[in-house]
């Protein structure tokens, strides 16, 4: 893993929109690391959880201070809303859920592969490192990306997420972590309509949703679980394909709940009151760390 760190150079953040096939404006945030390498970079999608925002989560996330620390490309789009300029109760259509992206069947994949190709035209992108990762209802959109996007995809990392489309059939192999707390009252880890739950939808399990994508992706079905001796609170069940080096892997964390783990930049819930976001979990389980590391040590290969 390379980094470089020239603080002769400054960060760029562009925010910009694009013209999707669908006749919609979609608007993004691109963050560019003053640490960014000489050779191509790694790219990351980075998805809002429903009801939040390209901003929020980029605050919450604390994945600009990563981009810099490793060197990678950051672009945070903005799911579709109400109202004129889709600023309300913004979501993704990631199949079972949520809000206004479904029930107006927003081609998301569609608008994700013109990202990618729009970051690609104003930076040299690293083809076999274009990640996306996303928390709840964007992390049932990553999800969604691993199926469905495996062309452009290579591993996705989710916290409070699950597969919600049937008939995952990837045409490459995409690595995934998938993080959830066992004490999640929106999204629980064992499936069902969470208590928390403003979506009122049923949702798989996090068990369900890994044991089906990695069979997707030809791994192993019997997982090997493990325990972090440095954290107690984890279980980690892990299903590889040896052939290809793609893993499945879901981290379990005892007592979380459903806010973004692990930040050290502001917490506050945004603006309106999430569908699936609420304040940052108390764990001390870093889930932005837990999947840059991830993402990075799973390129895609030859």
């Amino acid at each position: 893993m390379n980094m470089r760190n020239d603080h002769t150079a400054a960060p760029r953040i562009i925010d910009s929109v694009i013209r999707t096939a669908d006749g919609r404006t979609r608007s993004h945030r691109i963050y560019v690391p003053a640490s960014l390498p000489a050779h191509p970079a790694p790219l990351l999608v980075a998805l809002h959880g429903g009801m939040g925002s390209n901003l929020q989560f980029e605050r919450s996330s604390g994945f600009d201070l990563l981009a810099e620390r490793f060197g990678f490309i950051v672009v945070y789009p903005n799911g579709v809303g109400r109202g004129p300029d889709d600023g309300r109760f913004r979501t993704w259509n990631a199949g079972i859920c949520c809000g206004p992206a479904v029930r107006m069947r927003v081609d998301d994949v569609g608008h994700v592969r013109q990202l990618i190709a729009a970051v690609e035209a104003q930076f040299p992108i690293d083809r076999t490192r274009v990640f996306a990762a996303g928390h709840s209802n964007g992390g049932l959109m990553a999800y969604r990306l691993a199926c469905e996007l495996s062309d452009r995809i290579v591993a996705v990392g989710i916290q409070s997420g699950g597969l919600g489309v049937s008939g995952c059939a990837p045409t490459h192999p995409v690595s995934v972590l998938h993080v959830h707390g066992t004490a999640d009252p929106n999204v629980p880890i064992g499936g069902g309509i969470g208590s928390n739950s403003i979506a009122r939808v049923s949702f798989p399990s996090a068990e369900w949703s890994t044991r089906t994508i990695a069979a997707a992706m030809g791994c192993d079905d019997r997982p090997i679980v493990e325990h972090d001796p440095t954290n107690p609170d984890l279980e980690i069940r892990t299903r590889r394909n040896t052939a290809t080096l793609a893993e499945v892997r879901l981290v379990a964390v005892r007592g979380a709940g459903h806010g973004w783990m692990g930040s050290t930049v502001a917490r506050g819930r945004p603006r309106g009151r999430p569908l699936l976001t609420t304040p940052a979990s108390t764990s001390t389980f870093d889930t932005s760390s837990a999947i840059v590391q991830f993402l990075l040590s799973h390129p895609r290969r030859a």
